[in-house]
């Protein structure tokens, strides 16, 4: 098994496609190798400001990071020693490198400002992608032991957001809203392994 991957390539109830990409579609090909083993480039691309993207998030999700920096030739945002972590139980997942593609704040303003929207609101793309490699949890228990995860890479391809984000006009279901407002080509997953502290617990590797 080359990768686990999520294709989503159905209808939303407006008949609203999900996101192609050329990435989605080679996925979507029996046997296909992982598109994390293969480099992505974006062209004509410009730098942004990623604590601006961070901060987005809720103040205590926000993660710490070591460097930020704009890598031309592969037209990203690389961010390297990124930690999400919870202050009061010591659990962390942390993420040796980060890259950010087509970052658009933008969008991500217009997705934000939007105000009595209803569930047709149109889409923003919010990224063209979001790679992770090498991630690792730290301080995570089952019910008698440590158990640690580790993931070589996840991408995120091509994410769209209804303007007015996940709460719309507040109405109906919370999680039949979020899944309304939100399109993502795919998301696909390599060399993923968890271990426990004991020999008694299993263990399991999908490369």
């Amino acid at each position: 098994v080359a990768s686990l991957g999520v294709i989503f390539c159905g209808k939303k109830g407006d008949g609203v496609d999900a996101p192609k990409s050329e990435t989605s579609q080679q996925a979507a090909k029996t046997n296909a190798d992982s598109p994390l083993n293969t480099s992505f480039k974006l062209k004509d691309a410009e730098p942004v400001e990623i604590d601006q993207f961070f901060a987005l998030l809720p103040e205590d999700a926000r993660p710490t990071y070591e460097t930020a920096t704009f890598d031309k030739a592969l037209g990203a945002d690389v961010v390297t020693g990124l930690r999400f972590s919870d202050a009061d139980d010591g659990e962390a997942l942390t993420v040796a490198r980060a890259e950010f593609f087509g970052l658009d704040m933008d969008a991500i303003d217009r997705v934000k400002a939007a105000t009595d929207v209803d569930p047709d609101a149109p889409f923003e793309t919010i990224f063209t992608k979001v790679r992770l490699f090498d991630l690792a949890t730290e301080g995570f228990e089952g019910d008698v032991e440590t158990v640690g995860l580790t993931i070589g890479g996840v991408e995120f391809d091509q994410l769209q957001i209804r303007q007015g984000g996940t709460e719309g006009n507040g109405e109906g279901d919370e999680g039949a809203r979020a899944l309304n407002a939100i399109n993502i080509a795919g998301i696909y997953y390599k060399d993923i392994a968890m271990a426990a502290e004991s020999d008694e617990t299993p263990s399991f590797v999908v490369n």
